[in-house]
């Protein structure tokens, strides 16, 4: 059993950010979910909602992590490299993995330009984040799983693609226990906490801007 701590960085260093609207980070409750069925040990922290700020990060953290998941996208980046930076002085041989849309894009890049980021899921991380944890304590953590860019040598290594979930209903729910109560996120609603419910992955739009 891993002790794993997955965060969901604030948006602070980004900018034109509504904050009237602040949902909960599903995608950490799926990557929790597949974790908590293989009995492992998960906390769910959600700086975004409450502005933990990197120098504060650390004090948040319910227990020692034997491995640390950030999901970053495009608006949270810049504020999860410096929760990065920060835990990593703190905690210099566990392994930090980043994860999200935007990371996927350009993994290889984040690693030349941040050491304080061991590897990079790339699509799809439940299972990659998975077979991670179970794989802890190997001399070559990350060798031979699929859909992780990591570092060796300096140099980042890309290795196979993982296939997409075809079947998105053998994943289980997500963690929403682990969640704060939905009442503190700021829905469109305005009334009544909401709670989102996604049907589908992936877009099929090739839009440039994105």
């Amino acid at each position: 059993m891993a002790n794993i701590i997955l965060i969901n960085p604030r948006f602070q260093s980004a900018k034109g950010v509504t904050w009237a609207l602040i949902m909960p980070p599903l995608g950490l409750g799926y990557l929790a979910a597949v974790l908590l069925k293989k009995n492992h040990r998960v906390q769910i922290l959600d700086a975004n909602l409450f502005h933990i700020s990197s120098e504060k990060i650390i004090d948040h953290f319910s227990f020692k992590p034997d491995l640390i998941g950030i999901s970053a996208s495009i608006v949270s980046y810049q504020e999860g490299i410096k929760y990065a930076k920060k835990i990593k002085s703190f905690f210099p041989d566990t392994p930090l993995i980043f994860g999200g849309t935007h990371c996927s894009s350009c993994a290889p890049n984040i690693l030349i330009k941040n050491p304080s980021i061991d590897a990079v899921v790339v699509g799809e991380g439940e299972y990659t984040l998975l077979e991670i944890a179970e794989s802890l304590g190997k001399k070559d953590l990350f060798a031979g799983i699929r859909g992780v860019v990591y570092r060796l040598n300096g140099q980042p290594v890309s290795n196979e693609p993982r296939p997409l979930v075809e079947n998105l209903d053998t994943l289980p729910l997500p963690a929403y226990h682990l969640l704060p109560p939905f009442k503190n996120y700021l829905s469109r609603s305005r009334a009544e906490p909401v709670g989102s419910v996604l049907t589908s992955r992936g877009c099929p739009s090739h839009c440039t801007f994105c």
